[in-house]
């Protein structure tokens, strides 16, 4: 039986780049975002949806640890809502602008949670998407950050027969 509990959801703002500090005099920035719970840090890159043990901004100076909320539920419950998540956050669909990892860090804690992040971790993003041309510019310095910012080894991602689980526990909850 899946243990139920109370558990604290984090979001862990990391700053990206010594810009930030003029920056944030005008309520802008350029932040990397990690949802953590009970220990494990929820991001998404490039490479898709990461789970690991460790810090995924290692590499950049966490700017700070904010309590967005608790969950009320067990660890495959929330596995479930990272396989969903997973569909819309594919390896190789990340864009600075449009889908980056402050977008996946919404869409977490929204499910988990009813609510999203803070507005300013993602304002930048979001200036920029009415801003002409800015998306080539804005992925290539993406790309730039990505090799900064280096995903720690720890890294855990569910393995296929833990992917096969969840599928099997989806189909029973759904057809009960």
């Amino acid at each position: 039986m899946a243990a139920f509990q109370e558990r604290e959801v984090f979001l862990n703002v990391y700053n990206l780049g010594q810009h930030n500090r003029w920056l944030s005099g005008l309520g802008l920035g350029a932040y990397h975002s990690a949802v953590e719970i009970s220990g494990r840090e929820y991001t998404f890159s490039n490479d898709g949806v990461l789970v690991t043990t460790g810090r995924t901004g290692e590499e950049a100076a966490l700017r700070e640890k904010i309590s967005l909320g608790t969950f009320q539920g067990s660890m495959n419950q929330i596995n479930e809502v990272v396989v969903r998540l997973r569909e819309d956050f594919a390896p190789g669909s990340y864009d600075v602008i449009r889908q980056n990892c402050n977008h996946f860090s919404d869409a977490f804690s929204m499910a988990l949670l009813g609510k999203g992040i803070p507005g300013w971790i993602n304002r930048m993003a979001g200036l920029l998407h009415w801003v002409p041309g800015s998306g080539q510019q804005a992925q290539e310095a993406s790309e730039e950050e990505a090799a900064d910012v280096k995903v720690s080894a720890k890294r855990r991602e569910l393995t296929d027969e833990q992917r096969a689980i969840l599928a099997k526990i989806g189909k029973k909850k759904g057809g009960s």
